[in-house]
């Protein structure tokens, strides 16, 4: 199974929480952040998917430096559902995470196709519509949070 293809992807939420995580966005927009007031509940929400995102982060790093050994392998297969990879299931966790934090309607819309199709009340194909809608809220609420990030930048019309 592909993320590509199954998963959502998020790859401009991935190189924000990032940027929040490496410094890129210092202390100066962490604080615009957290002052705006429309968005402090999202930034403080996504900030609770921290070690989710570090997991990931960590379990991709750890896999390009050929760390993975067999009996680690086994041990991180231990919780995860069979035909996932653990890097598969780092990636959902850390996807569940943050759009339960940004875009709570739309994932569980997408995980209420999801349980459709498991269930075989429908084809997964159909799933593809939900899953653009999340990948585009997620986008939205990502661009949303850097320019909220950046109010020396882009100053609000509001």
């Amino acid at each position: 199974m592909s993320n590509e293809s199954t998963y959502p992807q998020c790859l401009s939420l991935i190189r924000f929480h990032e940027m929040l995580q490496d410094g890129t966005l210092g202390a100066k927009e962490v604080q615009s952040l957290l002052m705006d007031r429309r968005i402090h509940g999202e930034y403080v929400a996504l900030r609770q998917c921290d070690a989710a995102f570090q997991d990931m982060v960590a379990l991709g790093a750890q896999k390009k430096r050929g760390g993975v050994h067999q009996h680690q392998h086994a041990a991180q297969n231990e919780n995860i559902p069979e035909g996932m990879t653990p890097e598969e299931a780092k990636y959902i966790t850390y996807v569940h995470c943050a759009s339960t934090a940004l875009c709570p309607s739309s994932v569980r819309e997408w995980y209420a196709c999801l349980e459709d199709v498991r269930e075989g009340k429908r084809p997964v194909e159909d799933c593809k519509a939900v899953k653009s809608m999340l990948e585009r809220c997620l986008r939205a609420e990502t661009d949303h949070l850097f320019r909220a990030s950046q109010g020396h930048v882009f100053r609000s019309s509001s």
